[in-house]
């Protein structure tokens, strides 16, 4: 038992390693080396439990989506009003990434290598389409329903928008501060992006704007 409690501690300090190392660098610049240094261990030991770096960034990447659970808790926006929704899911996105600021680094990761890591069939991906149908799609539809919303909206298209918008100061906020006298970094400036993103996102959403048509609705 404490042979197996000593591999568990073990393992466990080794992904937390691998964490911080992905985190800091990414995994085209991320080493095996750099994790056994930060687990206080050597690289063959690395290697006995995991056998390719890639192999443990799968792991550690699969890990860090499970952040996402709070976005895609469908309690999380019961009872809402639709706009009072939309708003919820862009402050919790953003909730997210103040929380863990390594999902920044994986994101720009799977961009980079065209989303290899990630399995459509499991994990995150078949999460977040239940999550589009049986949560953003009704939101939308009581909306409709409530004259707040247009008709027409894609709620698969309006998440991933959502989503990317509310990111966006996450993935670009040290060029956006550079650019703009704005400090992307700072709680002024990451609650200002929040406000920013909900109220756009709402004005896009509204009623009086004319209905989406869809590209075989206009052959």
């Amino acid at each position: 038992m404490i042979k197996v409690a000593r591999k568990n501690v073990t393992i466990e300090r080794i992904i937390e390693a691998a964490r911080l190392e992905f985190t800091e660098k990414g995994l085209d610049a991320a080493r095996l080396e750099s994790v056994a240094r930060r687990a206080d261990v050597t690289k063959q030991l690395v290697r006995y439990y995991f056998r390719t770096k890639d192999e443990l960034y799968r792991l550690v990447f699969d890990a860090s989506t499970q952040a996402l659970a709070p976005v895609l808790d469908p309690s999380a926006y019961a009872d809402l009003a639709p706009t009072a929704a939309v708003r919820r899911m862009v402050e919790l996105i953003v909730g997210v990434h103040l929380e863990n600021p390594g999902m920044t680094t994986f994101t720009l990761d799977q961009g980079l290598h065209r989303a290899a890591q990630i399995n459509p069939a499991a994990g995150f991906a078949p999460q977040t389409r239940a999550f589009i149908r049986n949560v953003v799609g009704p939101i939308l539809d009581r909306g409709v329903q409530a004259g707040a919303f247009r008709a027409g909206l894609d709620p698969a298209l309006l998440y991933v928008t959502i989503f990317h918008l509310a990111s966006g100061c996450f993935l670009m906020g040290p060029a956006m501060t550079r650019t703009l006298d704005i400090d992307f970094d700072s709680p002024e400036g990451v609650a200002l992006w929040c406000r920013h993103v909900t109220d756009f996102t709402l004005a896009a959403l509204r009623a009086d704007l004319a209905p989406m048509v869809s590209p075989e609705t206009q052959r």
